[in-house]
């Protein structure tokens, strides 16, 4: 890949073991001139696999190593171990750093959602008009990208964005592109919320029987006054394939420790700290 311009896209290519998967750490390159830097997994049998589990992270978490002690618990790395630990050896984990996420610890999908990433319904719609897919279609060049490297293929995917990672997933769901929805299995919004309405998707690309939406919830968001309107998108979101589950807690802790815990499969274990 080309140097990426983004300065903290400019890490090189790492490698080491978690367990028994390695870990790659770099920069990809989505749609022309646009790079988000990753964590991957690959899966335990070698990386020759399809399944990939996609997580969008929010706010607060960056690479580890720029992060201050107290905080390292939240970081990238801590947020990768905390679902791949929870894969099959099948599976693979891509976690995806937004482009801007060290400004004071907010995260920005400038290269998915346009703007600074604040996912602003009046503001976006100027950026991201109507049937525009550049959210869809990044991620898909992303993939395109992460398959050259590792000479594999993903047929078959499961989304993740927890917090304000989960704009990313709403922008893709409103604006959908048939090449990455079709090989979409399941999406999981975990303890979705953003300072601004938006924050649940209002249509869903898909009507395959073997789709599912899974919404996963605690008070912390789903409770607070100061933003009210994530209980209300959350009440109205409906579809055939949508369960919702909430989940005790109040604190920090609770909402990153929910990615622990929330039900990933019918048939994952959960745990906690």
């Amino acid at each position: 890949l080309p140097e990426p311009t983004n300065s903290k896209a400019t890490v090189s290519v790492l490698y080491w073991y978690e367990g028994m998967r390695k870990v790659v750490h770099g920069p990809l390159q989505g749609l022309k001139g646009r790079y988000n830097s990753v964590l991957y997994y690959p899966p335990v049998n070698g990386g020759k696999g399809c399944k990939l589990t996609i997580l969008f992270p929010g706010d607060v978490s960056d690479f580890e190593t720029d992060m201050p002690d107290g905080m390292k618990k939240y970081s990238l790395e801590a947020l990768g171990e905390a679902v791949v630990g929870r894969l099959t050896d099948a599976e693979g984990l891509l976690v995806i750093r937004p482009a801007c996420a060290p400004r004071g610890y907010y995260a920005h999908y400038t290269h998915f959602i346009g703007g600074m990433g604040h996912f602003m319904h009046n503001r976006m719609e100027t950026v991201c008009p109507e049937g525009d897919t550049t959210a869809c279609n990044h991620l898909v060049g992303l993939l395109h990208s992460l398959s050259v490297k590792e000479t594999t293929s993903f047929c078959d995917l499961t989304l993740i964005g927890f917090s304000k990672g989960s704009s990313v997933l709403t922008r893709m769901m409103d604006r959908p592109s048939p090449e990455l929805w079709d090989i979409v299995r399941s999406v999981h919004f975990v303890d979705a919320g953003m300072n601004q309405a938006g924050v649940f998707p209002t249509t869903v690309p898909v009507v395959r029987p073997d789709f599912s939406i899974v919404l996963h919830g605690t008070p912390r968001q789903l409770d607070d006054v100061q933003r009210p309107w994530i209980r209300r998108e959350w009440d109205a979101f409906q579809h055939s394939n949508l369960s919702k589950v909430t989940y005790p807690g109040t604190t920090l802790d609770d909402h990153f420790n929910l990615l622990l815990s929330f039900k990933l499969s019918p048939d994952s274990g959960s745990r906690s700290i």
